[in-house]
């Protein structure tokens, strides 16, 4: 209700300042009929006022609320009515003070009230009564404080959820970029070194071979093009188009073309590819082409035109890949810093495989397995 929500806006001091002095003044009302003495009046309206400060300090409050019953009592005075200050106070330590304290202050309070009746005249029945009322406050509090902590601890529970959900929707996104850095890399890095080789040997032999300067001038159109077709499917994915409109991703039946584009590069292959009666998942597809173009890619940079044996078959329940060439000793005509061996090293890794790579025997070698989920037939 919005009387409610403006009331919660107020000055919490403010609100029990008042408070107190209605209470004041609703016990002093019966006790002008009996004619009491001016300082019994007095007394009365001064016992509530240390209600205002109950929230921050309420076993204190209700200290001082009692000990003024207490000295009211002993003064002779007659009967003070309802007890509305020791019920308030008694709520207010049932709802901001631990159970473990409140408990002990509620007996307290019913021992004092009890004891009253030794040395006053008021009847047991309104004393009674007055245990009845401070009890039904202490449980009001007392439920209104268990409610407050297990609102604070829901709270407190669902802003973890919210930051373990934040946090794991972080990782999948630095997930997601590493893994579109990393065909971006395979894409870009193979398209570039093998336009390198080729417009090197155009270059070399534009004056004396026009027909091979053609030649690689054709294949860098292809290789452009389709290395641009591969970054449009990419920025596809990221603008979240729909999966029938994207091209599949490349596996096994796109090998023949990457071979292509290497012996375009000027790379001379020797293929040795065995996958009868190997079952390789679309995923683990993937990699072996990635695996292959990355390794590919290498020899061009770093080695130029030159022989490469590559084999790939199943053996013993793994895929092995073994890509070979001879050293030749020139310099790499694309920097790269290993990283093209650490995204090889990365989808290994995804399938709990392994990777190699060295020189063996005067080449560079590198070999890569890849455990088969499925036996092969």
């Amino acid at each position: 209700m919005e009387w409610t929500r403006r009331l919660k806006r107020v000055n919490p001091l403010l609100v029990d300042g008042v408070v107190a002095v209605l209470i004041g003044v609703v016990e002093v009302l019966p006790l002008a009929a009996a004619d009491p003495p001016p300082a019994a009046l007095v007394l009365a309206l001064l016992i509530p006022l240390p209600l205002i400060v109950r929230r921050r300090a309420p076993l204190v409050v209700l200290v001082a609320v009692l000990a003024g019953e207490v000295l009211y009592a002993a003064l002779g005075y007659p009967y003070p009515g309802l007890g509305m200050a020791v019920a308030l106070a008694m709520y207010s330590v049932g709802a901001h003070a631990e159970r473990s304290r409140s408990l002990p202050a509620l007996v307290g309070t019913w021992a004092v009230m009890t004891s009253l009746t030794a040395f006053t005249e008021w009847a047991l029945i309104d004393l009674l009564v007055a245990g009845v009322v401070t009890l039904a406050a202490w449980m009001l509090g007392d439920s209104h404080r268990a409610r407050r902590v297990t609102i604070a601890a829901l709270e407190e529970r669902t802003a973890q959820l919210e930051h373990a959900q934040s946090q794991l929707a972080a990782q999948a996104v630095a997930a997601e970029r590493t893994r579109i850095a990393r065909e971006l890399h395979d894409v870009v890095a193979h398209s570039i070194s093998a336009i390198a080789v080729q417009s090197g040997v155009g270059a070399h032999l534009i004056d004396t071979n026009p027909e091979q300067t053609r030649a690689a001038l054709v294949s860098i159109s292809d290789i452009s093009r389709q290395a641009l077709d591969e970054l449009r499917r990419m920025l596809g994915v990221l603008r979240e188009e729909g999966l029938d409109q994207l091209r599949p991703a490349p596996g096994l039946n796109d090998l023949p073309w990457l071979f292509e584009q290497a012996e375009r590069a000027g790379l001379r292959l020797r293929l040795a590819i065995d996958l009868d009666g190997c079952e390789v998942p679309d995923a683990l597809a993937l990699t072996v082409y990635r695996i292959v173009q990355e390794a590919l890619t290498n020899v061009a940079k770093h080695a130029g035109p030159t022989d490469v044996q590559l084999s790939i078959g199943c053996h013993d329940g793994e895929l092995l890949i073994e890509v070979r060439n001879a050293r030749t000793g020139r310099p790499a005509s694309v920097g790269g810093a290993g990283v093209g061996l650490l995204g090889m090293q990365e989808r290994v890794n995804l399938f709990d495989g392994s990777l190699e790579h060295g020189d063996d025997g005067g080449d560079f070698r590198i070999t890569a397995r890849l455990p088969l989920p499925a036996v092969m037939t």
